[in-house]
């Protein structure tokens, strides 16, 4: 603010004496925050915010509703997709369904994406990695009188019966199955 004389400028050529007072407008602010999740996108305005571009400061010229430059100040961050590991271990004839898909000794490994399953809205991975023991097999060869016969996990074998194969449900290292080849030599008499 102040005075300032202008000679000579009122009418009769008098001099003319101008007050002078001037008001700053502040320019006017869009500060905008805000977080989205991996892969969305947001629209403001013309510009569109993604993983690759998270903030944007400009000058807006002329664009307040006063007349003067408008800033904007946008920041978006990107919040966390929680990965969560499924690590088992599983007998060979075992399988898991996780979100609708099988895994088994076939597909022991993959990712599964839970849309919008997060705490935050966001999805949830879920990263199988599934390992499998080995089925044991063994063989019990065992030598009979004609008139003798072997029970064994509910099935006889003898003279007649003399081979097959035993499924031992449970019996191996973790709780897995174990097969065994029986062989059954007759003696003589």
């Amino acid at each position: 603010s102040g005075t300032d004389t202008l000679h000579g400028a009122a009418q009769f050529g008098c001099d003319s004496i101008v007050e002078v007072n001037f008001e700053l407008i502040k320019p006017g602010l869009f500060y905008y925050r805000n977080s989205i999740c991996p892969g969305d996108t947001l629209r403001l305005g013309p510009s569109t915010f993604h993983q690759g571009n998270t903030s944007l400061k400009d000058t807006l010229r002329f664009a307040a509703f006063n007349g003067c430059d408008s800033l904007r100040d946008i920041a978006i961050g990107i919040l966390d997709e929680p990965r969560w590991e499924l690590n088992d271990t599983l007998c060979e004839s075992e399988f898991r369904i996780i979100h609708g898909t099988r895994y088994d000794i076939n597909r022991s490994t993959g990712t599964e994406r839970l849309s919008g399953m997060a705490a935050n809205g966001c999805d949830s991975l879920v990263v199988v990695k599934l390992s499998f023991r080995s089925t044991l097999s063994g063989r019990y060869d065992i030598a009979l009188c004609p008139e003798d016969s072997l029970l064994l996990n509910g099935k006889y074998y003898s003279h007649r019966i003399p081979a097959g194969l035993d499924t031992l449900q449970g019996q191996s290292t973790g709780g897995c199955d174990s097969v065994v080849a029986v062989h059954v030599t007759p003696l003589s008499t």
